[in-house]
Formats: C-alpha cells, structure tokens, sequence
C-alpha cells in the first residue's frame, strides 16, 4: 500500500535528511513501505524548495509565507518542464496548507517546522487522524495538553517521535507503549525512570568566568550535531534540553521526578530507560537524524537510512556527568516552567525565541539569554493566567504577548 507523504519544513535539517532517507531507500529498492513524497513546503526558503521540487517531484508544494509566492511560482515555472508545472499543485499561507493537512490526500505528516508555528499544524495533522512523526518540539511544549486530547479525539491519529532523544526512549519501551503514546502507563511495563542524554554544548569545560565573552559564532560551533542556527544556540544553553524535558515529560504521561537528565558528551547514547529490575536499555548509533528518521517513517519496521554503522572500535570510552545548574540555568528554569503549567512553558518558549534571535543579533550577550528568559517569566506570572488553555487562539495570544514583554525588557534593559 502507497503512503503518501507530506513534509512540513522541507528545507530545514530534519526536512532535508528525510528526504535523503526515502531518496536512498528508494533508489535501493529497500522500503519497507511503498512511501509517495507527495508534498514539500517550507517557510521562505524559495530557491532551496524549488530544488527540491525539481528533484523529487512532489503533488503538491509552497510556502507557508505567501509574500514569496510569486517569486516561488515564477521560478518554479522557469525551472520545470511545462508538464511538469501543469501537473504541481502550489499552495501558500498558514490556512491553505493547513487545508491541505487536514484533507484526505496525505497519509504521513513529518512536522519539521521550527518555533511556535509547529503547533497548529500539528494539532491540523493529528485532528484529521494522521501519522505525525513529530520533530517539532514547541508542539509539545507550549501545546502539548492539546496534542494529548488531540490523540484521544482521534484513534486513527498516530504520533512518533523524531526527536533523537525522544526517539530513543521510544524504541526502548514496549509496543504497548508506543501504540498509547502521551497517554501510557510507565509503572504498569515496569519502567522505573526515563533517561535523557545531553551533549553538554560546545561549553561543557568553559571556565564560567568566560562565559560573558562568548559570541554568537562560538556558540554555533557544536562538538556533534549539525543544526539550525536556533537549536544549535540552545543546545549551548541547555535550553534545547529543558524543552527536551517537557517533551519527555507529555510523549511519556510522566512525573518531572521520574527523568534523569545526564550529560553525555559523546552523543553515542541518544537516551534510554531504566526499568524496576534496575536494567537500563539505551539507544546507541551514530549522530545523525538520518537514523531516528528512518526508524519513524518505517515504523513499527526496520529499514536502511542510508548512514554508516557506528563504529564502536573507534570510541575512546564514554562518559557521564551531572546536570551543572549553575552552567545551564536554562535547563532548570525549564523544568520550573513546566511545573507552573503550559502557559507557562509557552511564555517561555516564546521569550527564548526572541532572546536567542537578539543574541544571533549581537543585541544581548550570551548571559542575557537566561536574564531575559526568566524576566519575561517572572513578569507574565505576575498577570495571574490560568496554568493552562484548551483554547488554541488563546494560546496564541499569550505567545504573541510574551514576545512583546520579553522584547520590551531587552529594549529597556539592554
């Protein structure tokens, strides 16, 4: 049976390396289902998407800012044989493309979109009862009560996780836990705890004293991953990894207290659980998204992704660290955050958007991503909001606000 195929967030890291998985596996021969990739759409990237477009030939593609369109039109029809335009549908704009998720069309929905604008074609994906392999991580965490009812709504609807982290956890519990995601019972399958592995940044053994002075330019040089310019930055933060948290803590219907959080500065461990027995199964592999990538769009088979086998003769040893809070603030007002409630994880998400943006900026300096986030959350808990909203445009006014406030107190304070 045909699969079609729709990626949300086609240009991006996640995007890319999802079509070099099923471009691989289908040039093979190697698929363990018969995956159509049937719609590719990114934000502005327009030279990037009509690449893509040309390449692999999609049903349907556009962006979801509709300022470009006639610039992306323009070239794709310059780029395209005139059958080949006449047979792609375009479509730009928020409400089309989520017109488009929520028909009948599309069977598989890779959320790859960056930052808060994930949420809403998320919850499109999973109240229209598709698979979702989620790698959008704000979905989770300013949304994730939603997401929850969402799949409860809808029992065709399907959520793997892509998330490196969040995906190894998931291919170390039992079936009966992956088919019940964000609602399962950990303690029933004897899982006594989840652990999720951090890198540690590019900052791990940085003097403190020299953190003051460390630039946008040091802080995108990641020790193991290859991201965007916006994960990368809170990857040194350890802000990635409280967002992490969260997500652990809705994918898996757990307690904050039932995660253990280690620093692992090889990135061969990807994360795990420990169960009652006190036996500890992990995933291990190389560091490339291509392999947890494979895994969700193959799901529940095993196929190729293309990658080379870690090779484990090569491995000067592995190690394992606390979480150091006084390194990573970050990491710990995350954890606070969720505890208040989802507004207040999305306050947060909203302000950290805005602090690394003025940080890539050379607005702020790299301390002031802290300082900022946790003024802006201190400010907005002062306006007493309820712990949480089911109402998704509530959601976005309080995102909206956040990033008023957290932009306010950077002008003012800087």
């Amino acid at each position: 049976m045909q699969r079609k195929v729709l990626i949300l967030g086609s240009t991006g890291s996640i995007g890319t390396s999802t079509l070099k998985v099923l471009a691989y596996q289908q040039a093979n021969n190697l698929q363990a289902y018969n995956h159509s990739i049937s719609g590719l759409f990114a934000n502005s990237s327009v030279d990037k998407l009509v690449e893509q477009v040309k390449e692999f030939k999609p049903k349907y593609c556009g962006l979801f800012d509709q300022s470009y369109e006639s610039v992306f039109t323009e070239k794709l029809k310059a780029t395209l044989s005139e059958q080949e335009f006449t047979n792609t549908c375009i479509i730009c704009g928020s409400e089309n493309i989520n017109k488009l998720i929520a028909s009948n069309y599309f069977d598989v929905v890779v959320g790859a979109i960056v930052g808060f604008a994930g949420l809403e074609t998320s919850l499109t994906a999973l109240n229209s009862g598709k698979t979702l392999l989620l790698a959008n991580k704000e979905s989770l965490v300013v949304g994730g009560h939603l997401i929850k009812q969402a799949l409860l709504n809808n029992p065709k609807a399907k959520l793997i996780p892509v998330d490196s982290e969040h995906n190894a956890i998931f291919q170390c519990l039992p079936k009966e836990i992956q088919d019940n995601i964000c609602a399962c019972d950990l303690e029933q399958v004897g899982v006594s705890k989840l652990i999720l592995t951090a890198s540690g940044g590019p900052f791990l053994h940085l003097d403190l004293k020299d953190f003051t002075q460390i630039s946008p330019e040091q802080a995108l040089k990641h020790p193991n991953w290859a991201m965007g310019a916006k994960i990368t930055i809170d990857s040194s933060t350890l802000m990635n990894k409280g967002l992490e948290f969260i997500e652990a803590c809705v994918l898996f219907n757990c307690d904050p207290d039932k995660i253990k959080t280690i620093i692992h500065p090889q990135s061969i461990v990807h994360s795990g659980v420990e169960y009652l027995d006190k036996s500890i199964l992990v995933q291990m592999g190389p560091t490339d998204m291509k392999v947890p990538i494979a895994y969700a769009i193959n799901y529940p088979e095993r196929n190729v992704s293309s990658v080379e086998s870690l090779n484990l003769f090569t491995l000067q040893g592995l190690t394992f660290f606390e979480v150091d809070f006084e390194r990573y603030p970050n990491f710990q007002l995350a954890i606070e955050a969720y505890k208040l409630g989802f507004t207040y994880t999305c306050i947060l998400n909203a302000a950290n958007e805005v602090t690394v943006a003025a940080f890539l900026n050379k607005q702020i300096k790299y301390l002031d991503i802290y300082k900022f986030n946790k003024l802006t959350l201190e400010k907005m808990l002062a306006m007493n909001f309820e712990q949480a909203y089911f109402d998704f445009a509530k959601i976005k006014e309080i995102d909206a606000q956040a990033r008023i406030v957290c932009q306010n107190l950077i002008e003012t304070l800087s």
